[in-house]
């Protein structure tokens, strides 16, 4: 989205693609909690659900922004389902596990934070999955797993912020990065308070 916002002169719709995205991020990592270990939702769903509700809102300001009509086909989506993706992610799943059990007996629980911000560099979903396993089997605290999500969510968002800002327009770029530190600011700031 970001590419495509530096070649089209409208922003609306790659801002609201852009948010959407990471919005339903937050909800995918609830749902994958949710299956593996529901206990670790205890600190984390507030969080997260406010930090999707938060995106959520600037998606349908967005959505009802006075910006000239676009076509949604305008923008050129990738198909989310490829083998090679899932491959990729079958892949990427088990490293972090290696790296993860590496890191903790290696370094305790700060090895586990540093594999779970290194890996919401590119990831969410195989680090949630990871910890919320590890979580479940008593490999390691619920606390531990719980914050190594929320880092690897807020390393992902700090990279998606950086990308928008870096390879998209000004204009989107200076969106991206408001609404992603306002959201960043809300899901820590509940997450501080409970």
């Amino acid at each position: 989205m970001s590419k495509e916002s530096k070649r089209k002169s409208k922003v609306s719709p790659y801002a609201l693609a852009t948010i959407i995205a990471m919005s339903i991020m937050f909800l995918r990592v609830i749902f994958e909690i949710a299956v593996i270990n529901p206990s670790l939702l205890e600190n984390l769903f507030l969080p997260l659900i406010a930090m999707f509700g938060v995106g959520m809102f600037f998606s349908f300001y967005f959505l009802k922004k006075k910006e000239k009509k676009f076509n949604a086909k305008e923008i050129d989506f990738r198909q989310p389902f490829a083998l090679g993706q899932a491959l990729k992610f079958g892949f990427f799943f088990l490293l972090l596990l290696l790296v993860s059990r590496m890191g903790q007996i290696i370094f305790g629980s700060l090895g586990i934070y540093g594999a779970s911000i290194l890996s919401g560099l590119t990831n969410v979903d195989a680090i949630t999955l990871s910890m919320s396993s590890l979580s479940k089997d008593g490999e390691i605290a619920p606390v531990v797993a719980s914050t190594s999500i929320l880092f690897a969510a807020i390393s992902n968002t700090l990279v998606k912020r950086g990308i928008a800002f870096f390879m998209g327009s000004k204009k989107f770029g200076k969106t991206i990065v408001g609404i992603f530190t306002l959201i960043l600011i809300i899901g820590l700031g509940i997450l501080f308070f409970i």
